[in-house]
């Protein structure tokens, strides 16, 4: 199983999170991966996805809403709960749900990027005294 899912599903444990939510969100968040980097955007506008202007600047960040769309036209995800998280996965909200924290924060400390990231080890600490809200602080404010 990969990193994502088993930070997910612990995470999610400690937060009293849906398990299985946590789970499905977790396997489909990022599934619009297979698409080309490159052909993100014009897919999302074919696929009549809003983009917002900070994705017009940062194209990347439209996979989350490309996941969201593929999960429920190809793998037929019709559960709310899972779509938003998968929606906001990489950018988080404002008045972010418990199970879009759980995989929002299970997202960044499972990356695998070159290079040092001392903020995951800084998450981590905080989820072990169950401080969610504070993982997700230390993510967004290294940026």
């Amino acid at each position: 199983m990969s990193v994502v899912y088993e930070y997910q599903l612990r995470i999610a444990q400690l937060f009293g999170v849906n398990e299985t939510f946590a789970l499905q969100a977790a396997l489909l968040h990022d599934v619009s991966n297979v698409v080309p980097k490159d052909r993100m955007m014009s897919i999302a506008e074919a696929q009549s996805i809003d983009i917002i202007e900070v994705e017009l600047r940062f194209p990347r960040i439209i996979h989350q809403k490309l996941s969201k769309d593929m999960a429920m036209g190809i793998f037929g995800c019709t559960g709310i709960a899972i779509l938003n998280a998968i929606e906001c996965h990489t950018t988080l909200k404002a008045g972010a749900s418990p199970l879009d924290k759980v995989l929002f924060a299970a997202d960044k400390i499972s990356w695998e990027l070159p290079g040092e990231h001392p903020y995951q080890e800084k998450m981590r600490q905080k989820l072990e005294v169950f401080d969610l809200d504070g993982a997700i602080l230390v993510e967004t404010s290294h940026l």
